[in-house]
């Protein structure tokens, strides 16, 4: 709790100089011998005469203080003297090329300052204070900054807050601010040590590897690091585009029916990450057999099944069933339901659809889903044809 004496130090000091005057025997000195026994106390301050906190129980006097009186001087009610006189703030920005932060010891009155401390390169700074590091507690407060102005965290602190602590800023700068109040100094602050902490070099590609389905695909993939980067590795079947933050690979249709395979390379100094890319092989059918030869009997039915191994993806597959017109007839395009399934488009609940029936062709698709990493194998239709003649004939699945 701070008290100022100011106004009954003024009426005691009116009272006793008419006293002095009066009898013509006390003296100046005498009249705060009196008062104070040995320790005469007087200032007269552009700031304030005197100010006691109760806490403390010491009396702090402002700067430029004149502890001489002037002839003929009036004297004027302490309070009301003080109240006319205006306070000037100091406001000082210092950006620091060598040397630790710190304020002066002990610091004035109205005061605030500003340091700058600057390490290029590091990711954050570790900033420690002195034990003897001290302000007026809830009056004159430190203020811990980032370069941009932001306080950390706790920031202001004040009194002994920050009395041999560290504190942690973010980024390569801290700027430190000391702001007080028109009464009361202490001892301020003093940075002891600043050190920068780096972040440890990282490298990190998302999604990790890359599927793509023999037609061709595109895919992007985000890079986090904190330095530059390259990638390397490229197929001739693979180009890229790249941006600081990721690149996009686009792979040609694989035309063969082997999959096909890279290990793309992301490099940032000694860190390199590896891409894994798949490619499926384009689907086949491997229909068993390809060819099979028939002792057709006029009039007789025969279900031709169609059967495929090793499939691994039926998108952009169309099957080409061929037979001699002049043999047979088709009786039936799918034996899997129990309806004759004779015209062209999909059959219900089979996946199958027919695209195309001419005499002597027949084409269809497959709607299959295969898991990437996956193949299927299992009967894909059952056509049944009917023999117009007694022949030995050719059908043909490609």
């Amino acid at each position: 709790m701070k008290k100022t004496v100011k106004k009954y130090a003024g009426w005691v000091l009116l009272i006793l100089f008419g006293v002095a005057i009066f009898t013509g025997v006390i003296q100046v000195n005498d009249i705060f011998t009196a008062m104070h026994g040995s320790q005469v106390v007087f200032a007269l301050s552009v700031e304030e005469v005197v100010v006691v906190d109760d806490n403390i129980g010491e009396a702090y006097l402002g700067e430029d203080t004149d502890t001489s009186l002037d002839e003929g001087m009036d004297f004027v009610d302490n309070e009301d003297y003080s109240d006319s006189l205006e306070e000037e703030n100091i406001i000082i920005d210092v950006t620091l090329s060598s040397g630790f932060p710190e304020s002066p010891h002990p610091y004035d009155n109205n005061y605030d300052n500003t340091w700058t401390y600057s390490i290029p390169g590091a990711s954050s700074l570790n900033v420690t204070f002195s034990s003897d590091t001290q302000t007026e507690a809830r009056y004159d407060f430190i203020y811990i900054m980032d370069a941009a102005g932001n306080n950390i965290s706790g920031s202001p602190f004040s009194g002994t807050e920050l009395a041999g602590a560290i504190k942690t800023v973010t980024g390569d700068t801290v700027k430190i601010r000391l702001k007080t109040d028109g009464s009361l100094v202490y001892y301020g602050f003093r940075v002891t040590n600043i050190t920068a902490v780096t972040s440890p070099d990282s490298l990190l590609a998302e999604p990790s590897l890359w599927a793509i389905p023999y037609s061709s695909g595109t895919g992007t993939f985000a890079v986090t690091s904190n330095q530059s980067w390259n990638i390397s590795g490229l197929p001739d079947w693979i180009t890229h585009t790249k941006t600081a933050a990721d690149f996009t690979l686009t792979a040609s249709e694989n035309t063969g029916i082997d999959e096909r395979t890279a290990n793309i390379e992301v490099r940032a100094g000694d860190l390199s990450f590896v891409l894994p890319v798949t490619q499926t092989g384009k689907p086949t059918t491997d229909a068993q057999p390809s060819q099979i030869i028939v002792n057709a009997v006029t009039g007789k039915n025969y279900h031709v099944t169609l059967s495929a191994n090793g499939v691994t993806s039926f998108n952009g597959m169309e099957i080409k069933v061929l037979y001699d017109a002049a043999v047979f007839e088709v009786a039936d395009l799918c034996a899997f339901t129990k309806n004759k399934e004779l015209n062209t488009g999909p059959i219900a609940t089979t996946g199958i659809t027919i695209t195309s029936v001419s005499p002597g062709e027949i084409r269809l698709t497959v709607d299959n889903t295969i898991q990437p990493g996956h193949t299927w194998a299992g009967v894909i239709n059952i056509i049944q044809f009917k023999a117009k003649t007694t022949a030995q004939s050719t059908i043909t699945i490609n």
